[in-house]
């Protein structure tokens, strides 16, 4: 069977090409063509667009973008004509990826999303455009399974990514090396524009914890970025394309917002989730979001397991109390360390690339 995928960030284009090589393995016909990132083109060929040309961050940003993502529209529906795919696979993206449901399947392409837009936390009328636009959602977070049905829509929780891809591949350290460890994990994010913003600030705590070393996970897309950012200091270093690797190495952690926070929990590392974007952006979303938070480990707990520090509160002064209170003798430390098992519990042990590359394939048979 043929094959089109659209991711447009780094996580997408991890989850994608996990996708591809369990299609792959269940297909010993399938073909892909996609726009994605270098996962994805590892598993599948060259992508149409890369990612680098697809994420952008906050409302303003978007606005100063458009011509780009005119031309990334116009390149998707190019590509996908000319494959005639079986099916378009969309993962997360959502601002793009809904329009281009709404396109293919007025061309009558069969159209599945996996990783679902975020319609629980903010703009549920696109709950609409799912039902009409989609053939079938398949979810990665559990608390979604019961909204959609609510709303009568096609969709299967079919395991969450991040807790597969973990248990797959890394082996978790024990929690004594981590209270020995002298290291304090930075992870700035994966757009520039949040990592121009809240880098700066995270690192703002360097000389309030002389006895730690500050590590940065990093993308090599983002090398130079980073070095123009980074202050001199022999205390800082930067590590690329190697996130979990310096988390496991690390007694605590500063989170930007997003599936990263997932992750640190689930490898067993307290942290701080840091998100800070310009004003403008910030009083839409405020207006707009629906959810009481902005981390992936309280919206699946249902409560504030990890400390959130957002905007105006995303500053040195409040960054260094609470990570006294994570770090090893934190009075919270061990509050934090009790979440993975909790998650782990919640989010379920399924083989989610395996399980979904097969309920794909299932619904294209029929």
């Amino acid at each position: 069977m043929k094959y089109f995928l659209i991711a447009g960030e780094a996580s997408g284009d991890q989850h994608a090409a996990r996708l591809m090589e369990a299609l792959a393995r269940k297909d010993s016909d399938a073909h892909f063509s996609f726009l994605g990132g270098d996962e994805m083109e590892r598993v599948g060929g060259v992508a149409k667009v890369h990612i680098r040309e697809m994420a952008f961050m906050g409302f303003t940003q978007i606005l100063t973008k458009l011509v780009q993502i005119r031309k990334n529209f116009k390149i998707a529906k190019e590509a996908i004509l000319r494959f005639k795919p079986d099916v378009l696979i969309l993962v997360d993206y959502a601002g793009f990826n809904l329009k281009m449901a709404k396109w293919a399947k007025a061309h009558g392409f069969v159209v599945h999303y996996y990783i679902a837009p975020k319609v629980w936390a903010w703009n549920t009328g696109r709950v609409k455009k799912l039902k009409v636009y989609t053939d079938h959602v398949f979810s990665i977070l559990p608390f979604e399974e019961a909204f959609f049905q609510k709303h009568q829509l096609r969709s299967t929780y079919v395991g969450n990514p991040v807790l597969e891809a973990i248990e797959t591949n890394i082996t978790i350290l024990s929690q004594n090396s981590r209270d020995s460890s002298r290291k304090i994990a930075i992870l700035p994010g994966s757009r520039k524009q949040e990592i121009e913003r809240i880098l700066p600030v995270m690192l703002s705590v360097l000389n309030d914890f002389p006895e730690y070393r500050f590590i940065i996970a990093g993308m090599s897309v983002h090398k130079e970025l980073y070095k123009s950012l980074i202050p001199d200091s022999d205390r800082i270093e930067l590590q690329l394309d190697n996130t979990w690797e310096v988390l496991n190495d690390s007694s605590a952690s500063l989170v930007t917002s997003g599936t990263a926070t997932l992750e640190t929990s689930l490898l067993g590392i307290p942290q701080i989730v840091c998100y800070k974007t310009n004003y403008l952006s910030f009083i839409i979303a405020k207006k707009l979001i629906k959810v009481p938070y902005i981390s992936l480990v309280n919206l699946i707990l249902n409560g504030p397991a990890v400390p959130e520090l957002i905007q105006s509160n995303c500053k040195r002064l409040f960054l260094k109390s609470n990570l006294d209170m994570i770090l090893p003798g934190g009075v919270n430390r061990n509050d934090q360390l009790s979440i993975t098992k909790v998650l782990r519990k919640e989010l379920s042990s399924k083989p989610t690339a395996d399980n979904l590359a097969s309920l794909i394939i299932r619904l294209l048979d029929e």
